[in-house]
C-alpha cells in the first residue's frame, strides 16, 4: 500500500531492526548502499526463508513531496522497462520503509575497469529503454548517473533506481531555490543579464524591469539589479551531470535534461573514468562544458535566452576521441598527438610539459579512424551532448540509434 509522507517531528536515527514491522517480518542483512534519500539493506523474509529483498529506509529529513514522488513512481511504473520493482511500503511513526527487488549488481569500479564498447552500447540501450518509458509517462528522473543505473554483467540485467528528485513534466514549475548565478555581485557569476526593454522573466505579479545595469564587475549592486525579481527554477541533480539549461537557470527544462545526464554517463564509461567532472559550483560546471564542447554553442544558447555568457577565454572544444584515448590509459597516449597547443597543455594535467593538441578541429578525422563500434558509440554520444536542448535528441530518438 502506498504510504502517506510525514511532515512531523524527527526522531533520533535508529537501525531498521528497531522497527516492529521490520523485526516481525525480516532478518536484516548487509548495507547495500546509501544515497540522498535513504539507506538500503539486504533483508530476508521470515515467512519465506531464502527470499531476499532490498529494503530502503527513507531519510526522515526528506521533504514529503520527494518521498511521495519516489513511492508513486515505483508503484505505478516499477517492474517494467528496467525500472526497479517495489513490493511493499510501510510507515511506522515518522519512518518509511520501501521493500524492493534484491538486485545483485557489479560495483561501479568493476564496471568502469572492465566494460567493453559493445557493453557500453548495451548499457546505454537499456538506460534509454527506462528513460523512454519514464518520459512517455510524463516523468523526468533528474538524477541520471552510473550509481543510479544498476548493472549485473553476468546476467545482463539492469535497473534504474532513486526517484526522489523526479518530477511530472506537465507539473514542472518554479522551485523555491534562488539563483546566485545571475547576481552581478557574485564573484563566481558566469552569466550577466542582457539589458532588455521588456524583461518579464519573473512570475506572478513581479514588476517588469527597465533600464541598463551599471554595476556588472563592480563591488556593489545597483538599484536596477536590486529591483529585479529572483530567478527561481529547479536546479536539482548531481554536480557534473546537470544539463546546461539547468546550470543557466532556464525555465524550459524538458525530459532531454535526462538525455544530457545519460550522455555524461556514457562519456565517463568510454573514458573509463568516474566522475569525469567535479565542478565546485554551477559557474565552474559551465566552464568545464565549454572546455570540452566549446564555448560558442553555449554563447549562442545563452543569447537566445537573452543572456550573455561570460566565459573567458573562448574555448574551441576538444576532440572527444582524443580525450577518450588520453583519459583511458593516461599520458602515454598523448605521444601520438604531435601538434603542440598551449591551451591543451593546461587542460590535461599530464600534458603540461609535452603540450600535445587535442582541440576539436581534428575530431572528424579522429572519428573516421575509429573501428565501426566505437564510431557508432561516439555518434550516439554527440547526439546526447548537444548543448542546446532544442537540438538534443530525445530518449526515443537515441533509442532508435541503439536498436
Amino acid at each position: 500500500m502506498l504510504v502517506q509522507a510525514l511532515e512531523g517531528r524527527l526522531y533520533a536515527d535508529e537501525e531498521p531492526s528497531t522497527s516492529s514491522w521490520v523485526q516481525e517480518n525480516f532478518v536484516i542483512g548487509d548495507v547495500l548502499g546509501h544515497g540522498t534519500f535513504g539507506k538500503v539493506y539486504t533483508v530476508e523474509c521470515r515467512k519465506k526463508p531464502g527470499q531476499l529483498y532490498a529494503m530502503k529506509e527513507l531519510v526522515r529529513s526528506s521533504h514529503p513531496k520527494y518521498i511521495e514522488m519516489e513511492l508513486r513512481i515505483l508503484q505505478d511504473l516499477g517492474g517494467a522497462c528496467n525500472i526497479m520493482q517495489m513490493h511493499a511500503a510501510e510507515r511506522e511513526r515518522d519512518r518509511i520503509f520501501v521493500l524492493m527487488d534484491h538486485f545483485p549488481h557489479d560495483s561501479l569500479k568493476e564496471i568502469i575497469d572492465g566494460i567493453t564498447t559493445d557493453e557500453i552500447l548495451d548499457y546505454m540501450k537499456n538506460l534509454f529503454i527506462a528513460l523512454q518509458y519514464l518520459h512517455k509517462n510524463g516523468i523526468i528522473h533528474r538524477d541520471i548517473k552510473p550509481a543510479n543505473f544498476l548493472y549485473h554483467r553476468k546476467t545482463k540485467r539492469f535497473s534504474l533506481i532513486d526517484f526522489g528528485l523526479s518530477q511530472h513534466y506537465k507539473e514542472m514549475g518554479r522551485c523555491k531555490e534562488n539563483s546566485a548565478m545571475f547576481s552581478p555581485n557574485s564573484r563566481r557569476a558566469a552569466l550577466k543579464r542582457l539589458p532588455q526593454k521588456n524583461d518579464d522573466y519573473g512570475s506572478g505579479d513581479a514588476k517588469r524591469w527597465r533600464g541598463r545595469c551599471q554595476c556588472y564587475g563592480k563591488p556593489a549592486v545597483c538599484e536596477i539589479c536590486q529591483s529585479k525579481p529572483n530567478k527561481t527554477v529547479n536546479k536539482a541533480g548531481t554536480p557534473g551531470f546537470r544539463a546546461p539549461e539547468i546550470l543557466m537557470r532556464l525555465d524550459r527544462q524538458t525530459p532531454v535534461i535526462d538525455v544530457w545526464s545519460a550522455g555524461i554517463t556514457m562519456l565517463s564509461l568510454l573514458c573509463r573514468k568516474h566522475p569525469l567532472f567535479r565542478p565546485v559550483d554551477d559557474s565552474e560546471a559551465l566552464k568545464q562544458i565549454a572546455q570540452v564542447l566549446g564555448s560558442k554553442t553555449l554563447d549562442e544558447m545563452a543569447s537566445d535566452e537573452g543572456y550573455h555568457l561570460d566565459i573567458k577565454p573562448a574555448c574551441p572544444g576538444i576532440d572527444l576521441v582524443k580525450l577518450m584515448k588520453c583519459v583511458r590509459p593516461g599520458a602515454q597516449a598523448l605521444a601520438q598527438f604531435h601538434t603542440e597547443c598551449t591551451r591543451c597543455s593546461r587542460f590535461i594535467y599530464d600534458n603540461l610539459k609535452a603540450g600535445h593538441c587535442i582541440c576539436a578541429t581534428s575530431q572528424e578525422d579522429s572519428l573516421a579512424s575509429l573501428p565501426t563500434t566505437e564510431r557508432h558509440a561516439l555518434e550516439v554520444l554527440r547526439r546526447c551532448l548537444m548543448v542546446n536542448p532544442n537540438n538534443r535528441y530525445t530518449a526515443q530518438m537515441v533509442l532508435s540509434l541503439l536498436s
